[in-house]
């Protein structure tokens, strides 16, 4: 790492790389200071390959932030934009009640082969019949996302290229996921609002990011008022 480089980045305390100077911490309402919307996926993906891989030879992309939130979305986006397998939460969770039993499946199943870079697969979960089914395979590539609430916990940070946190107001999620998957389901979403909230309290997870995204705003595929404003990669200004 040059110089230069290094006066960029900055380590934070629980191993993520975070960038003074060319990644901005964006929040909800006002992603960027002076820019009232999102970065592009453009953008996104230009950050993502500034950094180096970190997992093996693949760039890892982690979408974190509570359910409803549009981390799906984004993930399929950003997958189209670099050819990347995108890995959902949703697949390895043990159920409702599978926040705690990720991490495990993530290490040894899918972190821990590509670090050594090995390709893998794991088993994803059936909901309906609460056991794991068929093999979902995960071979070592250039890029991988995986997304959901969990998927950028402390323990896998460090291995990641690029950490995005997408928010929304909660009634917002809220009514997202009941849209999505009936009203016979709202006590579940509900209590998993507490759970996930005392997860990513616990975890650190927005703080440990490199970039926050407002769900509730559109993520434009190119942003010219970026490049226009020296934030967008390859036209920073250095000072």
């Amino acid at each position: 790492m040059s110089t230069s480089d290094a006066n960029d980045r900055n380590v934070v305390g629980d191993g993520v790389a975070n960038v003074s100077r060319s990644r901005v911490k964006a929040g909800p309402g006002q992603p960027y200071p002076g820019v009232m919307h999102n970065p592009s996926i453009a953008w996104l993906v230009a950050e993502a390959t500034r950094s180096d891989p970190h997992l093996g030879d693949t760039r890892l992309i982690l979408i974190d932030g509570p359910a409803g939130s549009g981390k799906t979305t984004l993930a399929e986006r950003i997958g189209a934009a670099v050819g990347a397998q995108v890995i959902h939460a949703d697949d390895i969770y043990e159920g409702w009640n599978g926040l705690e039993t990720m991490l495990p499946m993530l290490e040894d199943r899918i972190i821990g082969p590509l670090a050594d870079g090995l390709d893998t697969s794991f088993q994803p979960w059936d909901w309906c019949t609460s056991t794991r089914g068929n093999t979902i395979d995960v071979p070592s590539a250039p890029w991988l996302i995986i997304e959901g609430v969990g998927a950028a916990q402390r323990a896998t940070r460090p291995f990641a290229a690029l950490v995005i946190y997408v928010e929304a107001p909660w009634a917002e999620r809220l009514q997202r996921g009941i849209e999505r998957d009936g009203e016979a389901l709202r006590d579940e979403w509900e209590r998993w609002q507490v759970v996930e909230l005392i997860h990513h309290d616990v975890q650190q997870t927005r703080a440990g990011s490199h970039v926050s995204i407002n769900g509730t705003q559109p993520v434009p595929d190119q942003d010219h008022a970026f490049q226009a404003q020296g934030l967008f990669p390859g036209t920073m200004n250095p000072s």
